[in-house]
């Protein structure tokens, strides 16, 4: 929780608030394609 928390810190100086916010979603959007890539290749 601290170490995430250090790391949201340094976003906010280094630019604006919603930079993290399109982070995690760009990676929670990534790992979503890949969970459904993966399960399509098992279900073949």
């Amino acid at each position: 929780m601290n170490a995430s928390q250090r790391l949201f810190d340094r976003f906010e100086k280094a630019g604006p608030s919603w930079l993290p916010i399109i982070v995690l979603s760009l990676i929670g959007l990534i790992a979503t394609i890949a969970c459904v890539h993966s399960i399509a290749g098992l279900g073949e």
